[in-house]
């Protein structure tokens, strides 16, 4: 159904919306309904209707927004919504250098804001996917660092809701969420539960000045943290992905705990910091210990 003078669309069934805000990025929406505005060509005189002469159209017509919904079939598996956001090489257009996909029952894209809104439960998935033998290695960063040279993979998933900001690059979201980071070069993985999550991002430009990836995730509330068979918990931690460390903190009269299988007991304190890249723990304010003499 579509009504120009307001620039109203809506589709159904099998739809497929793909749009290329410039010549680098290829954006795709796949969904069961879509509901789509775009720039409105109004009638010249409103009362008049549609037998009043309209004025000149726009050659620049834009896509403001879409919704976009997936759907349940009886008896079978949900079927979601997916958008997916391509950046292509300037030298090579066929290309692709990053990758961000989005997957949930209903999303809401604001092309003029270049805000993605879900307000249930969804999948995030980050990718940079750049030539590792193309990118000019980071002085301060590890071998054994995830975000090191090389692609790397980041994965969101959450039962809340989220919200990303693409032009700020930052994304908020709620409830039961489960980060996932791995280089693909290495393997390396590490994994990130969590009740709420900040995290701010770095998205490929036009220019290949930037790459697309995770800068950092603030984590508040029954932080479970694993990488390379260690866990911590706590309850707040902040990631930082550009030195791929975690600082670790405890609220009122809580601790920090930190489990190491070669280690006999666990470690426990008010705060710790964790260098994923050396493996090196920084502990503050620790809890005493007890050990016992031998013979």
């Amino acid at each position: 159904r579509f009504d120009d003078a307001i620039g109203s669309i809506v589709c159904e069934k099998d739809v497929r919306i793909v749009s290329t805000p410039d010549a680098y990025t290829r954006d795709t929406l796949d969904a069961n309904r879509a509901e789509i505005k775009l720039t409105p060509i109004p009638a010249s005189d409103p009362i008049a209707g549609i037998n009043a002469p309209r004025t000149q159209p726009s050659t620049d017509r834009k896509l403001l927004s879409a919704r976009v919904m997936g759907y349940a079939p009886a008896g079978q598996v949900p079927v979601p919504a997916k958008v997916e956001s391509r950046t292509y090489s300037k030298d090579n257009p066929e290309l692709a250098i990053s990758l961000i996909y989005l997957e949930s029952s209903q999303i809401f894209a604001n092309n003029t804001n270049q805000t993605l809104t879900v307000p249930g439960a969804g999948t995030l998935l980050i990718r940079d996917m750049r030539d590792p033998a193309a990118q000019e290695p980071d002085a301060t960063q590890s071998t054994r660092t995830l975000n090191s040279t090389g692609s790397a993979l980041t994965k969101f998933t959450w039962t809340g809701a989220m919200n990303l900001d693409r032009a700020n690059g930052n994304a908020s979201m709620t409830d039961q969420i489960v980060v996932v980071q791995k280089n693909i070069d290495t393997g390396a993985i590490s994994t990130l539960a969590t009740d709420a999550l900040n995290a701010t991002f770095e998205f490929a430009q036009q220019d290949q000045s930037q790459s697309t990836r995770l800068l950092s995730a603030d984590a508040l509330g029954s932080v479970r943290f694993n990488f390379e068979s260690k866990e911590l918990l706590a309850d707040n931690a902040y990631y930082n992905a550009i030195d791929d460390s975690l600082f670790a903190s405890a609220i009122d009269n809580k601790r920090v705990t930190y489990y190491d299988p070669a280690q006999a007991a666990p470690t426990s304190a008010k705060t710790i910091k964790w260098n994923l890249g050396t493996d090196r723990i920084e502990i503050n304010a620790p809890t005493p210990s007890r050990t016992h003499s031998g013979n």
